[in-house]
Order: structure tokens, then sequence, then C-alpha cells
């Protein structure tokens, strides 16, 4: 993963808690819209948290495959 593209996840996650701390009923003129931001920031500080962790794991097991391929020539 490049760098903008950490950037980018990690600031929709923080948008997200901000989000999910406010009272987004005053905001909106209906509670529909603040309904559905705080759905989809509830599934952003669930999505991206994972997302970043599957592509850690991936990173290492890139890492172990690289190293396992090295020792044997």
């Amino acid at each position: 993963m490049d760098r903008n593209e950490l950037c980018n996840l990690l600031t929709l996650f923080l948008v997200s808690v901000v989000v999910m701390n406010t009272d987004l009923g005053d905001v909106f003129p209906m509670s529909l819209f603040s309904t559905l931001a705080f759905l989809i920031a509830f599934l952003v500080m669930i999505l991206v948290p994972s997302y970043l962790f599957a592509d850690a794991l991936v990173d290492i097991q890139e890492l172990i495959r690289s190293s396992s391929d090295g020792s044997r020539e």
C-alpha cells in the first residue's frame, strides 16, 4: 500500500470517528440522513482497520515468501 492510500484511509477512519461521536440530528434537517451517516461511519470503522490488517498480513506473507525463495538459491 502506498503512502497516499494509507493517508486517505486514516483520514476516512478519523472522520468516521468524529461522525460517530457527533449528534448529527441537529445538523441534518432529516433524521434519515443522520441515521445513514451513522451507519456508513460504523461500517467504515469496521472495514478500514480490517483492510489495513489484511494488507499488513499480505505484506508479511510476501516478505516471508521472498526471504524463503532467497535462501534456496
